[in-house]
């Protein structure tokens, strides 16, 4: 649900990161558990309101994005991928 705090020009710059990581853990969780997709599918019904929500409470900010963004880090979505995967590689790594 981290999309709905995106929009415009944030999100296009960020969305590369955040659908790899979503694919990535998407992946993971089915693999560990076939009802993970429930899950999944719950939270995609459940967008739409997210975003009326988000909608609302942005329509009585009183503070402009850029001043928003200035307060808040984005999340390092590659470089986690890219942490993750060479963990996956260390641990297949021989140990004789």
């Amino acid at each position: 649900m981290i999309i709905k705090n995106d929009r415009g020009g944030s999100l296009t710059w960020r969305l590369p990161g955040i659908l790899a990581f979503t694919v990535a853990k998407f992946t993971q969780g089915m693999i560990r558990s076939p009802a993970f997709a429930g899950a999944v599918w719950q939270t995609i019904r459940a967008m739409p309101q997210a975003w009326r929500r988000r909608r609302h409470i942005q329509a009585r900010r009183t503070a402009p994005s850029l001043a928003m963004d200035r307060w808040f880090a984005p999340y390092p979505y590659l470089t986690k991928l890219r942490a993750a995967r060479g963990h996956v590689r260390q641990h297949w790594i021989s140990q004789s």
